[in-house]
This record gives C-alpha cells, structure tokens and sequence, in this order.
C-alpha cells in the first residue's frame, strides 16, 4: 500500500522551521523515523513528541513496542535456525568424511588380508602387487619356471578335475605358464593358465581354493 505523507504550511513565520505531517485513514498504522524524531500514524490521526503534535498516548507506544519485540524476536529466531542448519550441514560434512575413512580403512585391511592369503598360497613368498578389491589382477609365475616349462597335452589337461586344489592341479600339469586373480566378497578367485602342445590353452578356475571348470581353447 502506497504510504505518503503531506505537508501542511502552518504559518508564513515558521514555515522554514516547522512542517506538519498527516496521515490518510485507509494507510492503516505505520511509523515513520527522521532523525531522532518519529511519526506515530493512527487510523487517519498522526502523533509526535515533536512540538506542534499531539503526543502518543499509551496505547500507541505499547503497540509499537510489541511490534519491535516481535520483529526482533523473528531477528532472533532467523539467526537461531541458521545456525542450526549450519551446525547440521558441518555435521553432516564430519559424519561424510568419517565414513568415507572407516570404508577407505575397511577396504585397506581387506586388501592386506587377501595379499597375506596370496603370499601363504605361494609358499610365503607373493609375486602379485597390493590389489583392490573387485579389479582383476595379473599375478606371473616365476620367470625361470615359466621359460622352462613346456607345454602340456590337451590330455593331460583332461585329467584335472573339479574339486581338485591347486597342489594337486600343479602336480598334474606342473606350475602354469601364467595365472589371474580375482579378489571377490567371498574369497579369491584364480585362473590358472597353461599353453597345450596343440597350440591351444586351458584355463583351470578356482574359487576359494578349489578347481571349479576347466576350459580348453583352441
């Protein structure tokens, strides 16, 4: 609502010094400040401790009181619900990073366990570098065992059965010409790889230590 004010000549003697202001009855209640001076408009009626006024009575002041209460105390409470909403925002921020360290942590000691695992499988001794889990990994066997070791027959490869563990797979064909590991939630995974004298390739799986297929791949 368009709120104004006029002004009234009182006389020609006072005119620079003095002004009266008036208020339109439909502008409701609203105070206006100039200076250390303030402006009480009433339903059409305007009062002022300033000379040529009428004075605000009581009930004027009492209520311009209670509206300053209120307007601070939604100050207050503004400030109050932004605080806590940035005290929420920090926690959140600690509570994020917190449990990104205790996964980052969990992870870290799931990869070392599993490395151990690798190092007892190779007779305490682990050619494989430190791996994450889930990402596949390429685990060479030693180089002289490898270069010297000769192909096997497509034959001999049949002989390897399920359920066989990898001494026993290694005591048929020998130490395998090259070998993946897998890390899984549920223990390691590995494909042993041995080059058949036809010029094929048999790949022997093994989860949790024990031979699940053999594949022959021309």
């Amino acid at each position: 609502m368009l709120r104004c004010f006029f002004l009234i000549v009182v006389s020609a003697a006072t005119a620079a010094a003095q002004f009266h202001w008036t208020c339109n009855p439909k502008d409701g209640k609203f105070m206006r400040g100039f200076g250390s001076e303030k402006y009480y408009c009433w339903d059409g009626q305007i009062f002022s401790t300033t000379p040529g006024y009428t004075p605000p009575p009581k009930y004027v002041l009492d209520y311009w009181v209670e509206v300053q209460r209120k307007m601070e105390q939604t100050r207050a409470d503004i400030a109050r619900k932004g605080q806590e909403m940035a005290e929420k925002v920090h926690q959140a921020q600690l509570d994020t990073a917190r449990m990104s360290q205790e996964r980052l942590q969990k992870d870290q000691a799931f990869n070392d366990e599993l490395n151990r695992k690798i190092a007892e499988q190779r007779g305490g001794q682990s050619s494989a570098r430190p791996i994450s889990k889930g990402a596949p990994v390429l685990v060479p066997e030693k180089p002289e065992s490898a270069a010297i070791a000769p192909p096997v027959s497509r034959a001999k490869a049949s002989e390897v059965q399920v359920g066989m563990d990898r001494v026993a797979v290694e005591g048929i064909l020998g130490k395998p010409h090259g070998s993946m590991s897998i890390p899984e939630d549920d223990g390691l995974v590995e494909v042993l790889n041995y080059a058949l004298d036809d010029k094929g390739t048999a790949k022997v799986r093994l989860e949790k230590g024990k031979v699940v297929s053999v594949k022959m791949l021309d």
